[in-house]
């Protein structure tokens, strides 16, 4: 079960469930395995051209930092699971992960402002790369 409080998000891969949790060590593999910062992830998912590997990256770094650097998956396999579920389906989980990372928020902040499409809700002046 996940905590929001520790910006914690809960995702559901085919019958699977993956809590991913922001931790440094978490971030660095993501950043690591997507090739980019994480500012940069934020804003390539924003922007609609996030691919495959940096989904399978951020997933993979968020059950990196959930186990402690020990997930019981390996990145491939992990990436085969997210193509068969749709690698789309998982971008605003994964943008509202991220959002709360950059930020430090916790994610019923980040879920408050963004829906799960990731986009900016009607009404609100933030994105998940602008700083208050």
């Amino acid at each position: 079960m996940s905590n929001p409080l520790l910006g914690e998000k809960e995702i559901k891969i085919g019958n699977e469930l993956f809590t991913l949790r922001p931790t440094f060590e978490g971030l660095i593999e993501i950043e690591k395995r997507a090739g980019c910062s994480i500012a940069q992830l934020s804003n390539k998912i924003m922007i609609g051209i996030t691919g495959i590997n940096e989904v399978t990256a951020i997933v993979f770094g968020g059950v990196f930092g959930f186990k402690d650097g020990k997930p019981d998956i390996t990145f491939n396999t992990l990436g085969n699971k997210i193509m068969v579920h749709g690698m789309v389906n998982l971008l605003g989980s994964c943008g509202q992960f991220i959002a709360a990372a950059i930020v430090g928020k916790s994610m019923d902040e980040v879920s408050d402002e963004l829906p799960d499409d990731g986009k900016k809700k009607k009404g609100t002046d933030q994105t998940p790369t602008d700083q208050t």
